[in-house]
């Protein structure tokens, strides 16, 4: 048996375009036209650094991360190609 992994995170899965004969991938819907089997369930969760929590008053107080900007795109930065 061989095994080649493979990671993307930019381009959706076609195993018609390439040798490979399964995939593990994020998605909400089964593909159409793939055998397709729920492995986990996702959680999304906020995590920060504790100083970062004190410095935002966040402990106790989740409803106030409306009020600071955590996410941030790099890929939208100037130079980050």
């Amino acid at each position: 048996m061989d095994l080649v992994i493979d990671t993307c995170m930019d381009r959706d899965i076609d195993l018609s375009r390439t040798d490979a004969d399964c995939a593990i991938t994020l998605i909400n819907e089964p593909l159409a036209g793939y055998a397709c089997e729920r492995l986990l369930q996702d959680a999304v969760l906020a995590v920060c650094a504790p100083d970062f929590a004190r410095q935002h008053r966040l402990n106790g107080a989740p409803h106030r991360l409306r009020d600071v900007a955590i996410l941030h795109d790099i890929r939208e930065e100037p130079g980050m190609d």
